[in-house]
Formats: C-alpha cells, sequence, structure tokens
C-alpha cells in the first residue's frame, strides 16, 4: 500500500490503537475485480490476542479469471497493543508463482529477519521505528487523521526490500455503495525503493469519513492491469 503527497507533509511516528478507531473483532468482505471482470473474493478480519491483535487477509480467484491466473493468498499479521508488526506472514500462490515467508519485526534492534519457508533460507534486515508490514499498515492508515491536503510518510517492510511509502490525502468524495452513497476520503498511495517509484503496487482507497475509516473500496495496481475490491 503507498503513494502519497500533496499540502502540508505529516511525519507521523507516534503508536496506533486499532481498538481506538476499530474495536476487534471486524470482518470486512469484498467483491474482487480484475480490469472490470469478476475475479473473487477477498475477507479482511481483525480480533484481540492477549497481548495484541491479529489482522488476517485471504483472496481467492474465482469464474473465468481463476481458469486463467489463479489466486489464492493468505496474510497474517501479528501486532502489538500500539499496532506495530511483530510477525508477518504470507502464502503466496498466484498463477506459477508460489511463496511463503515468515518476518520477525524487532523494533530494539530496528532489523526484520525473513525466512523464507519454500527455499529454506534466512535473511536479516535493518529496519525503522516507522515500518509496517503489508497489511499493518492498512490499520496505520486507518488510526491517523485522514484530512484532504496532508500527506502520511512511513515505511513498509514485506520480506523483499524496504518501501518507503507515502499516503496522500487527496480529497473527500460521493461514493455509491450497495448500502446507498456515501461521503469518502480519498487515499493515493505510492511505494518507493531506493529512490525509485514502483510501477505496481500502488493503492488508491476509498475510506468512510467517520472515525472508522472503514475501506470501502481499494484499487491496486498490477503489472497487467489492475485489481479493485469493493466492500459487500
Amino acid at each position: 500500500m503507498k503513494n502519497f503527497l500533496l499540502g502540508i507533509v505529516l511525519l507521523l511516528t507516534a503508536p496506533i490503537h486499532p481498538a481506538h478507531a476499530f474495536p476487534p473483532p471486524e470482518r470486512l468482505v469484498y467483491d474482487a475485480t480484475w480490469n472490470g471482470i469478476s475475479a473473487g473474493s477477498a475477507v479482511i478480519e481483525l480480533t484481540r490476542q492477549e497481548d495484541g491483535f491479529k489482522a488476517v487477509n485471504t483472496i481467492r480467484s474465482a469464474g473465468l479469471v481463476s481458469t486463467i491466473f489463479r489466486i489464492e493468498d493468505h496474510i497474517e499479521s501479528v501486532m502489538s497493543a500500539d499496532g506495530r508488526p511483530h510477525i508477518y506472514r504470507a502464502s503466496i500462490n498466484e498463477g506459477r508463482h508460489h511463496t511463503r515467508n515468515e518476518v520477525v519485526f524487532d523494533f530494539k534492534g530496528l532489523q526484520a529477519e525473513t525466512t523464507d519457508l519454500v527455499r529454506n533460507t534466512r535473511k536479516k534486515e535493518a529496519i525503522t521505528a516507522e515500518t509496517h508490514d503489508d497489511l499493518s499498515s492498512l490499520y496505520f492508515l486507518r488510526s491517523r487523521p485522514l484530512a484532504p491536503g496532508t500527506s502520511i510518510l512511513f515505511d513498509i517492510y514485506d520480506g523483499k526490500r524496504l518501501w518507503n511509502a507515502e499516503a496522500r490525502v487527496t480529497k473527500r468524495q460521493q461514493l455509491t455503495t450497495r448500502q446507498g452513497t456515501v461521503t469518502t476520503v480519498v487515499v493515493v498511495s505510492t511505494l518507493k525503493a531506493n529512490g525509485v517509484l514502483s510501477k505496481v503496487g500502488g493503492t488508491t482507497f476509498w475510506f468512510s469519513d467517520d472515525t472508522r475509516h472503514i475501506p470501502l473500496k481499494m484499487k491496486t495496481k498490477l503489472k497487467v492491469g489492475e485489481m479493485v475490491l469493493t466492500l459487500k
């Protein structure tokens, strides 16, 4: 998740408290489309753990898209009480591409240790105090004040590299949903690595314009086309 720049830039490093903005349990179910074609479904869940929170994201393809390019992804983020990621697990199955990684974050030593469960390898890389994983970053954004004209800067470590993320709050916009027309806050995210902008992975979010900032719609750039998730 990754783009943001316009107006005033806010570098927000304070800890987050997910339960304050959206008390768990929370379960969000989405219809997925790829280039306008029905592609399957996605579920994002947040539950309370003894000493923090656990978020789980599953994406499964269906129909015609599944016969062409099957997707079955399962991502977990175990977060501490302040919302920082502790353990990140990703099982990615997309077409012929299969990966299984586990990342353990050490914020005292500012390191992340990644275990590749397919190749049975390990590596350690430096992170920053503002680092999140792919999934915890969504809750980080939701916990922030989303004022149009501001930007939020943070980092994302996905087990491969450290990305510099910028989330730009662009405007308020009316969005027609199954429940009717609602006011949303539009946030555009981008990622950079070593100063180079990523051509994929940038996401546009339509968050509900309230304290929960529910992601009603998400549009992500892919290598081929784009994926859109719309809340059921």
